[in-house]
C-alpha cells in the first residue's frame, strides 16, 4: 500500500455472498441441544431473568437467552474417548453446532488439553466470540460453558458492507491515527461477531479480521471503524 505497509494477501476478500443475521431463541431447540449434553431430561424450569434450569440424567444447567449457558455434569460425567479434543467435538456435533477447535484458546498439560475451546462456525465462517470451553479430569468431561449460537437465524436486510477498497483505506487511517506500528497486512478474511440484546437473541454482523505483524484488528464492515471483541 502507499502507506509502506506490505501485504501478504495478493487480493482483498470479495464478500459479496457474506449476509447479516438476525437471531433468537426457540425453547423447543434449546430443550433438544441440553438434552444432547445432559441426558433425558427429568426437570426444566423458567427463571427469572430469561433463564432456563434443566436437570437430567447427567448432571444439570442453566440457559440464558442470550445463548450463554453453564452445563454442570455432576451425576454421570461423559467418559473421555478417542482425546479429550475429540470427545469435545464429537459432542458439539450432537447438539447439532458447527465449530473448529481452538488449540491457542485450549490448555494443554502432560500432552492432553484439560480445558477443550471450540468455536463456533455459520455459514462456513467463525463466529469469533461465540466460544464454547469443554472441562476435563483425568478421565471424564464435567463441565461446558460458553456461549451458542442461537436457534433461529433470519437474514438482517439492514447490513450494507462498504466495498473492499474504502473499508482497506479506513483500516490504514485507524493505523495512522493510534500510531499503530504495523508493517505488514497477513491475512485479511471476514468473520461473524455475535452482539445479544437485552431482550434475548441478538445480531450476526460479518467483520474484517485483519492479521498483521502487531497483531489482530477487526473492522466493523458497515462503518470502517475498529471494532472490539471480547
Amino acid at each position: 500500500t502507499d502507506s509502506g505497509i506490505t501485504m501478504a494477501q495478493p487480493r482483498l476478500p470479495a464478500h459479496d455472498s457474506v449476509k447479516g443475521y438476525t437471531v433468537s431463541r426457540s425453547l423447543e431447540q434449546e430443550e433438544a441441544f441440553a438434552e444432547a449434553l445432559l441426558g433425558r431430561l427429568s426437570a426444566q424450569e423458567a427463571q427469572s431473568g430469561n433463564i432456563m434450569y434443566y436437570r437430567g440424567e447427567r448432571g444439570e444447567a442453566i440457559f440464558r437467552g442470550t445463548g450463554d449457558f453453564e452445563v454442570l455434569l455432576s451425576e454421570r460425567p461423559i467418559q473421555i474417548g478417542k482425546d479429550t479434543v475429540d470427545t469435545a467435538r464429537s459432542l458439539l456435533r450432537k447438539t447439532g453446532l458447527k465449530g473448529r477447535f481452538a488449540p491457542e484458546l485450549s490448555t494443554a498439560s502432560g500432552g492432553t488439553y484439560t480445558t477443550v475451546v471450540m468455536v463456533c462456525e455459520f455459514e462456513g465462517l467463525p463466529v469469533v466470540n461465540g466460544k464454547i470451553e469443554f472441562t476435563f479430569t483425568s478421565d471424564a468431561l464435567v463441565m461446558i460453558v460458553g456461549t451458542r449460537l442461537l436457534d433461529l437465524q433470519r437474514e438482517d436486510p439492514s447490513f450494507r458492507p462498504l466495498d473492499s477498497a474504502t473499508l482497506l483505506t479506513r483500516f490504514l487511517g485507524i493505523v495512522n491515527r493510534n500510531g499503530y506500528v504495523c508493517n505488514e497486512l497477513r491475512e485479511i478474511c471476514p468473520v461473524y461477531l455475535y452482539t445479544p440484546d437485552a431482550s434475548g437473541g441478538g445480531k450476526l454482523t460479518p467483520v474484517w479480521r485483519i492479521d498483521t505483524d502487531a497483531g489482530t484488528f477487526y473492522l466493523n464492515m458497515t462503518t470502517g471503524e475498529e471494532q472490539p471483541v471480547m
